[in-house]
């Protein structure tokens, strides 16, 4: 399976669950898995891709915005990210590991995927 189908599959299997109203087990898909199914529903895998939308300005891979970036930015109590990164590939995965290890440290796949959509209290919606 090529990791675009393998992506599509746990986006899916994510968007059932959520329809379902069921918790997926933490176990479902690996941090890596649900990391590729974002960049694939974000961007299409993209990291070039730029919206600027109702003045969203999402940028690259992960559609990071500027707000997002302030939060990175207060979680690590220094300034380490601009907005720019969001350009780069690999500063991207770090601002999305940084996020879930202080929003969600125990935290599986749904809530991953509900936070990165809909902020750090998405997952009680």
């Amino acid at each position: 399976m090529r990791p675009t189908q393998l992506a599509t599959v746990i986006v899916v299997f994510i968007v059932l669950c959520f329809a379902l109203g069921c918790d997926m087990p933490a176990a479902a898909a690996t941090h890596d898995e649900v990391w590729d199914a974002i960049c694939q529903v974000e961007s299409g895998g993209d990291p070039t891709a730029h919206n600027m939308v109702n003045g969203e300005d999402a940028r690259g891979i992960a559609q990071i915005t500027p707000i997002f970036i302030v939060d990175i930015n207060r979680i690590l109590g220094e300034k380490r990210y601009v907005h720019d990164d969001a350009w780069d590939v690999d500063k991207s995965r770090a601002m999305f590991d940084i996020y879930n290890a202080h929003y969600h440290p125990l935290g599986g796949p749904e809530r991953i995927a509900r936070c990165w959509q809909g902020g750090p209290k998405a997952h009680k919606k």
